[in-house]
């Protein structure tokens, strides 16, 4: 997988790959993250991680990097027992505010969300079966769900991105991530949530890079593996916010990852959310932790805003919020 930007030719590099063996798989341009993306089979008997340091040496002004998978931080679920709760918010809250979820598809007409509004589009190629909607359905429902939400009258943009490739296993790509990151960014949506992890990514990092400098706020869950794993992206990736998961009283979440790229620590341990099929689940995870600090930075974003009425209603929603009562 190679990119580079929008203004790069590419023929003379595509004529040399070509006579080295390497397949032209795809071309794609995504103008709104200002990315040209050409992804390549190895030549047989190639391993992918030394084709991609030979060609890094070979194009040092090129991205380049394997076409990654990223697994989702889902967590596990739980009886009820004490359940986290915050402060009540305004119906207003969230009005003028744009989130974007990066995610599975979801169950866009729950109960739970009932006057809302939620646009989905889905980024998977033909023949890939989707991932089940409840990680996506679960995390809006934190935001906009009628009772809890945080920003109730956000607009909220889901990039359906995730596959179940089979009956264990539910992953997505650096392809597919970086197609529905170019959907977000052109809805230009005020923050994007990645609740989600993997190996670095040179070349999702530059999309990522790319679109922050629209003013685009990027928050990513820390990771479920345990105190002692390695750092996950695209939470230790410089410039995005980085959260871990705390019970309410504040302790950390026994399975959420340490370490010194986390930024926040939010709600993410029995976690009332939103179930297909118009039901209601107790969850844990740092996937749950990484909307509720979403929905604070796209709050504090809205009180900077210049208009005043989206001003007003950003300072409101934050003077009411109190994470544990």
């Amino acid at each position: 997988m190679i990119a580079m930007d929008m203004s790069s030719d590419m023929k003379k590099l595509n004529a040399d790959l070509a006579a080295k063996g390497y397949q032209l798989k795809s071309s794609k341009k995504y103008k709104a993250i200002d990315i040209a993306l050409n992804i390549y089979t190895v030549p047989d008997q190639t391993d992918v991680k030394q084709a991609v340091g030979s060609l890094r040496s070979r194009y040092p002004n090129f991205t380049i990097d394997a076409n990654h998978l990223y697994d989702l931080h889902d967590g596990e679920t739980g009886k009820q027992k004490k359940i986290l709760q915050w402060g009540k918010v305004t119906k207003a809250c969230g009005k003028g505010l744009k989130i974007g979820l990066l995610d599975t598809s979801l169950q866009s007409n729950h109960a739970m969300f009932a006057g809302r509004e939620i646009t989905s589009k889905s980024f998977l190629p033909p023949g890939e079966k989707p991932a089940p909607k409840f990680h996506a359905t679960a995390i809006t429902s934190i935001w906009i769900s009628e009772k809890t939400g945080l920003a109730p009258s956000a607009e909220v943009y889901v990039a359906s991105v995730f596959r179940r490739e089979n009956k264990k296993q539910i992953n997505t790509s650096t392809e597919w991530l970086l197609s529905g990151l170019s959907w977000l960014a052109e809805q230009e949506v005020d923050v994007v949530n990645l609740s989600f992890g993997g190996p670095a990514n040179k070349v999702f990092e530059k999309a990522i890079a790319n679109v922050q400098k629209k003013g685009v706020i990027f928050v990513a869950s820390a990771g479920n593996n345990g105190p002692t794993a390695p750092p996950v992206f695209p939470a230790a990736y410089k410039d995005v916010i980085a959260v871990t998961a705390v019970d309410s009283k504040l302790k950390l979440y026994n399975k959420a990852n340490n370490g010194d790229y986390i930024d926040f620590a939010a709600p993410g341990v029995n976690i009332l959310v939103a179930k297909p099929g118009n039901g209601k689940k107790i969850v844990s995870g740092t996937s749950y932790a990484a909307p509720y600090v979403a929905a604070a930075v796209a709050i504090l974003k809205q009180s900077d805003k210049p208009r005043s009425e989206e001003r007003r209603v950003g300072k409101e929603c934050r003077s009411r919020w109190s994470p544990y009562h």
